[in-house]
């Protein structure tokens, strides 16, 4: 959903044009209840959505992006923290695109207690300016607190997925062998059938073309 989001210009967080597009780019594709659209605090840019947030850190006041948008810009030099929660850590900057605006970072060499950031985009919460994208309504962002998703029931969901698609995969062999098994029985009983008439064929032409006794008898004569 972020990259359909860049097409979406910059408009207020009260502003309907934003939500009209939205609304052309999600219709009949996403469910947009509860999704949460992420604006740069500063010029209102659309900077990434909810649909892409695996989390958030409260120790960093930061959430925790999967993807952003092209309005992102990441800073190819790199830092290292020398206070605070991200001390002796090897990370980049993210820039508004437009209005160069700090917005987040994406650390690529953290303490163990922060290896759950690595290779994230962790959007600054003080950055950003959020709403309800079906509501259209404010949302503080150091009131959102995005839980990850539990695996287990993601990979319980795909097992029972998985033995529902063998059953299936099962079912449409068996129904393709008795497919088979009823043609190459309709099959053989036709080569038989045309066996059969071929032998007839043969045997009525053998019958005709053999002389009868009266007819041998007449040559035999006509030869003397």
């Amino acid at each position: 959903m972020c990259g359909d989001l860049n097409a979406a210009r910059r408009a207020p967080v009260n502003g309907c044009g934003l939500v009209e597009k939205m609304d052309k780019v999600v219709l009949g594709s996403l469910k947009v209840k509860d999704c949460v659209i992420f604006q740069c605090k500063r010029c209102h840019t659309v900077l990434g959505d909810s649909l892409q947030t695996c989390g958030s850190s409260l120790s960093l006041n930061m959430l925790m992006c999967l993807r952003v948008t092209e309005n992102v810009d990441m800073d190819p030099t790199s830092f290292i923290g020398c206070e605070g929660p991200m001390s002796k850590c090897l990370y980049k900057s993210l820039y508004c695109s437009f209005c160069r605006s700090h917005v987040g970072i994406v650390p690529f060499s953290t303490t163990d207690s922060l290896d759950y950031l690595r290779g994230l985009y962790c959007l600054d919460k003080h950055a950003l300016h959020c709403y309800m994208l079906q509501s259209n309504s404010q949302v503080k962002p150091a009131a959102l607190n995005f839980q990850p998703p539990c695996l287990i029931q993601h990979i319980g969901e795909l097992k029972r997925q998985i033995v529902v698609a063998h059953y299936r995969l099962l079912a449409a062999m068996n129904k393709l062998n008795e497919l088979v098994g009823e043609e190459s029985g309709q099959d053989t009983s036709a080569t038989a059938e045309r066996q059969r008439y071929a032998r007839l064929r043969r045997n009525s032409s053998w019958m005709l073309a053999t002389p009868s006794d009266s007819q041998i008898c007449e040559r035999a004569a006509n030869n003397l």
